[in-house]
């Protein structure tokens, strides 16, 4: 062999070498982990982009998009992306590679809606995300009163390119319509997006819209459920102008009416339970039950998961919070508000690494709230972290659930041995409630944590006595660690027991 052959060889030995040094992606060595396998009937639907001159109509591009998720979720041949993972890539300039693997899809769904008078057009396309090549598309210029038909054409095509040849079964999950009424449906959409906002006007804007729903169609089983759920949000967020009894009332008459008209609605029994909570604070008669319907109806859904978890809680079953709150996040692994729950549970059974590391990806997820700053600041003063529970402290606005925070506040001053700011936060937060003898709300459990960070377990108690509704709600709180400095007392004991459900772990 001559000399050049040699060196030709020779460079092909060392090319080899080298190829063979490298990673599976390409990289040079220390390889990572293998990336996730990919699903090939993976799919995510991106939010449609709202083409409208009018801005008001993006509920219409908002509500084809989770209709559609919400259909395919029921396949369950399909591995669908929740709502929360595609709302991080609204409106991206990512290519179809990039967003799939971000996502962890074969394909992606994405499109636009313009309603112009009463006529709407929706584009739409189906791409293979790693090729970014096309796999179905399709134009819809129609009436507006065609928006049923249109979403169930999508969701049908689509599913019948990602799974394959469609079950009858299949298909008729896919095209079953839940209301005859067009407009119905419109008012239907408009409603789920304002509830989405979550605060007390647009709430009651849903109501109104799903209360013209369903008086256009009185069949309609999904809008006396949201009325019902709508009422639930209000009473657990205590938005102001919701009398106490009234939604009760309307929440349990709404939900019964939407399961009469279809038992085997899961956000029904959702919202049921939701009032159920309310409607029998110190026993909870009839949550669990309501719960269970729903996950056993929609194995699925991630919001029924969360409920029934944070419910379980309450009724003192921590071991099955934790299993279905953890099957929560399985289920959609980027919803920081379930995580956030999660945590709270974690807190209260002192499991505290556990907690910084939810409230750690819970932040990543979305930028942070004062709720999870100081659920975050909490746990870290358990560890000794004081520094750590100061800085999370600091990022609060001090206008943002002032309850909260001061009593995250008082307990570090407390564990800093600053007594005296301590008693002074206590008693400034008491001094912003209503005086006696009003009943008070949750907002003072918060101020009873205070005192009791203080160790001033008569002033904790008289608050938590005075708590409207005494029941489930008011006895979690007590196994807050925060309480663990008037544990003993005599009074906070009797108090505790007095309300703790029938064989609470």
């Amino acid at each position: 062999m001559g000399p050049s052959r040699l060196v030709l060889v020779g460079c092909l030995t060392l090319a080899a070498k080298a190829l063979a040094a490298q990673c599976p992606d390409g990289t040079p060595p220390p390889c990572g982990p293998p990336p996730p396998r990919v699903s090939p009937r993976s799919v995510a639907v991106l939010y449609f982009v709202n083409r409208s001159a009018d801005s008001s109509a993006i509920y219409l591009a908002d509500g084809l998009t989770d209709e559609i998720i919400q259909r395919l979720t029921r396949i369950e041949r399909l591995e669908v992306k929740s709502r929360t993972a595609v709302e991080r890539y609204r409106l991206s300039a990512s290519p179809p590679d990039s967003l799939g693997r971000a996502l962890r899809v074969a394909y992606l769904v994405s499109g636009a809606v313009q309603r112009s008078g009463r006529r709407l057009r929706v584009s739409v396309e189906l791409l293979r995300a790693r090729t970014g090549l096309v796999s179905w598309a399709a134009h819809f210029d129609r009436h507006d009163a065609d928006m049923l038909d249109i979403q169930t054409a999508i969701a049908d095509t689509v599913a019948q390119e990602v799974a394959g040849r469609l079950l009858p079964g299949e298909r008729a999950v896919l095209t079953e319509r839940p209301t005859r009424d067009p407009e119905a449906w419109d008012r239907f959409l408009r409603g789920n997006f304002l509830l989405a906002r979550r605060n007390a006007d647009d709430g009651r804007l849903a109501i109104r819209d799903f209360e013209t729903a369903v008086r256009l169609d009185p069949s309609f089983p999904a809008a006396h459920a949201r009325i019902a759920l709508t009422y639930g949000v209000a009473l657990d967020h205590g938005w102001p102008g919701f009398d106490t009894r009234a939604s009760i009332q309307t929440g349990l008459a709404e939900s019964a009416r939407a399961l009469e008209l279809d038992s085997t609605l899961a956000d029904a029994w959702t919202a049921r339970g939701y009032i159920l909570r309310y409607a029998n604070p110190r026993t909870y008669a009839g949550v669990r039950a309501a719960f269970a319907h729903a996950v056993a109806l929609a194995p699925r859904d991630a919001e029924a998961h969360l409920q029934f978890g944070w419910a379980l809680e309450h009724l003192g079953d921590r071991p099955g919070a934790l299993t279905t709150l953890y099957r929560a996040i399985e289920l959609d692994p980027e919803r920081a508000i379930t995580r956030s729950t999660l945590a709270w549970v974690l807190f209260n059974a002192r499991r505290v690494p556990e907690v910084i590391a939810q409230m750690d990806t819970s932040i990543a997820l979305q930028p942070p709230t004062a709720s999870t700053l100081a659920l975050r600041a909490w746990a870290r003063l358990l560890t000794g972290d004081t520094a750590g529970a100061r800085t999370d402290l600091q990022a609060i606005r001090s206008e943002d659930l002032p309850a909260l925070t001061g009593s995250a506040l008082a307990s570090l001053a407390a564990r800093q041995g600053d007594s005296a700011t301590a008693r002074a936060t206590a008693d400034r937060l008491a001094a912003e409630l209503p005086a006696a003898p009003a009943r008070l709300t949750w907002r003072a459990s918060l101020v009873a944590l205070t005192y009791a960070a203080t160790g001033q377990a008569e002033r904790a108690v008289d608050l938590l006595e005075r708590i409207e509704p005494q029941g489930l709600s008011a006895w979690w709180i007590t196994s807050h660690p925060g309480c663990d400095s008037i544990r003993g007392d005599p009074r906070f004991a009797s108090f505790v027991a007095t309300l703790a459900p029938p064989g609470s772990q």
